[in-house]
């Protein structure tokens, strides 16, 4: 009961794929309704405007920029309803009781601030993000790559080889130095196949088979290329087959 209401993340944290909040939410205000996006994946990587969005109420966490864990931000908009969960006391304007975590309100600007300075670098993710994709297609043409047609994070990248299990990747890359993750890196080690990749409609062989592979700021194109030959190494061993 009551006017629509939709929460949507602006960035999937499996793909890296940019939604369309901004349609999302005219859509939805149009039915009279208000929408939440979680911003949380996106922060620091691409615009994060209140406005530009179209958000009533915008998410988001200190933990993705290289901030405190466990310090995050609620965005409002002038007029928007917020019902406090924690009562007793009026700070932060009364909208909840108890001291705010001082610390970790700087630490969340600290990381915030440098993760916007440093924005060139991340922007720069793309170009290894797509050579690291390519050279895994090369080697495997079967491979599949999610999202790959659509708007992404620089920094992201789901792709699955169909009968290579996502379990045998994780430890064999883990192995060779890297750290990845099947499905969500907040859910890593899960059996369960991904929920999104089964929402994109994703074959149950592809889905069992995807690995979430994240770029930092401090990846260099010598880590791009290590990566991918690990990565060969690994699916000839698991899959071998005969070389064109």
């Amino acid at each position: 009961d009551g006017p629509p209401f939709a929460a949507v993340m602006l960035a999937n944290n499996e793909t890296g794929v940019i939604q369309p909040v901004a349609e999302a939410a005219r859509l939805t205000h149009a039915a009279g309704g208000r929408i939440l996006v979680d911003a949380v994946q996106a922060l620091g990587k691409i615009d994060v405007d209140l406005e530009a969005l179209g958000a009533d109420w915008l998410t988001l966490s200190a933990h993705k920029l290289g901030g405190p864990q466990g310090v995050g931000a609620l965005v409002v908009r002038d007029g928007t309803p917020v019902a406090r969960q924690i009562h007793g006391g009026g700070q932060e304007r009364g909208s909840r009781a108890g001291t705010p975590n001082v610390a970790g309100i700087a630490g969340f600007s600290a990381a915030l601030q440098a993760t916007l300075d440093d924005r060139a670098t991340l922007d720069g993710l793309a170009a290894l993000r797509d050579r690291i994709e390519a050279e895994v297609m090369a080697a495997r043409p079967d491979a599949v790559v999610f999202g790959a047609g659509a708007p992404r994070l620089a920094n992201t990248s789901c792709f699955a080889l169909p009968g290579f299990s996502a379990e045998t990747q994780v430890m064999a890359l883990d192995l060779a130095g890297f750290a990845v993750s099947s499905g969500a890196a907040c859910s890593s080690g899960k059996v369960k196949p991904s929920h999104v990749l089964a929402a994109m409609s994703a074959a149950a062989d592809e889905a069992a088979s995807a690995i979430r592979v994240s770029l930092g700021w401090n990846t260099t194109p010598e880590d791009a290329d290590a990566f991918v030959a690990a990565w060969i190494d690994a699916a000839a061993r698991a899959r071998p087959r005969a070389m064109a």
